[in-house]
């Protein structure tokens, strides 16, 4: 006869507890998997967010114009320019901006045309009115001057463009030796504020005469400029002064004047 195997009922107790346990460790563990951390899945979320605006950026078509970029941004209630943007900067930022909207605004703000309020034109009728006889004579003096000026400009040039090319070549050796001998010949301080322009008188009469200069200093003080004084000339013949300045006016001064 064979031999039956005989087990303690302590041996029974252990098992069945083993198994028990066993069961409740997996359950616990198959629960472990089940369950999401929500500090993680936020994370996550986000990131996919992200990833997701990026991709609509990277599909968005926005305008090249720089000007209708700018009409974008104001419609959004953004500055239109940033310090230290350029161009490409400007275009980004929108880029940004409407890749955080929701497909309907984006179209709304991309596919709207807007521009510039157009001025009305202003009137281009040509007109004439009579003017004094002494604008006549100043506009003739002025034109006789301009083209006996062009003739002798014109005649000269054509001498130029006619000269061997080893002349000219030698002429430009002439001058920058000449160039090179120049020497400061005097300094003069012209006013203790910095001065921006100075003339010669044409006849070279009035170069080394301080006065006339003080006086056309005096002349330009009492015309009584709202900005600094841009410029000074004196024509040809030195009857004339005028001086411009920085608040876009000029005068016109006449050799009794100075």
């Amino acid at each position: 006869m064979g031999l039956i195997p005989m087990v303690s009922d302590t041996v029974v107790d252990d098992m069945q507890y083993t198994r028990e346990n066993a069961s409740v460790l997996s359950n616990e563990k198959k629960g472990e998997r089940m369950e999401v951390d929500p500090i993680e899945s936020q994370h996550e979320a986000e990131l996919l967010a992200e990833f997701e605006r990026r991709r609509r950026a990277r599909t968005l078509m926005l305008p090249t114009d720089d000007v209708q970029v700018k009409l974008k941004l104001r419609k959004l209630n953004q500055p239109i320019c940033l310090f230290g943007e350029d161009i490409l900067d400007r275009r980004e930022r929108l880029r940004a901006l409407l890749s955080t909207m929701t497909e309907d605004e984006v179209a709304a703000i991309l596919h709207t045309e807007e521009g510039f309020v157009e001025k009305p034109d202003e009137e281009t009728t040509t007109w004439y009115h009579r003017g004094p006889a002494a604008l006549r004579v100043a506009r003739v003096a002025i034109a006789d001057f301009s083209l006996r000026r062009a003739k002798e400009r014109l005649i000269r040039a054509r001498l130029n463009a006619a000269r061997p090319p080893h002349e000219k070549a030698l002429a430009r050796q002439e001058a920058h030796k000449w160039i090179q001998q120049l020497n400061l010949h005097a300094s003069q301080v012209a006013d203790s504020r910095p001065v921006a322009y100075c003339e010669f008188a044409p006849d070279s009469e009035h170069i080394d005469m301080v006065f006339l200069w003080m006086a056309a200093v005096e002349a330009i003080e009492r015309a009584r400029y709202e900005g600094r004084v841009m410029c000074v000339d004196i024509s040809p013949d030195g009857k004339w002064i005028m001086s411009s300045a920085f608040d876009r006016t000029f005068k016109l001064w006449t050799q009794s004047e100075y």
